[in-house]
């Protein structure tokens, strides 16, 4: 809990002769902060290496299947967004 505190995860009080941790950022940006850390010093920011081997390692839900299809969806969706809007600045 020592290392998550000085990481800036969780913060504590002091209760009688306990100390209680509570959270001081959000699940989502915790979870964003590793996995991008991850990414860059496990696989070299190399998004599609990562997704191979995940994949390999454990066959995914069709659940997880279709919410991986949407998210690809909405990045290439905004990708082309942002391409149109470096073209109309050139």
């Amino acid at each position: 809990m020592q290392v998550m505190e000085q990481k800036g995860f969780v913060g504590h009080r002091a209760e009688g002769k306990a100390y209680v941790y509570y959270p001081k950022v959000e699940q989502a940006n915790v979870f964003k902060r590793l996995a991008s850390g991850f990414l860059e010093r496990v696989f070299d920011g190399a998004l599609d290496e990562y997704l191979v081997h995940a994949l390999q390692g454990r066959r995914p839900s069709d659940d997880e299947l279709d919410r991986l299809e949407r998210l690809i969806a909405d990045a290439k969706s905004k990708s082309k967004r942002k391409e149109k809007r470096n073209v109309k600045r050139s």
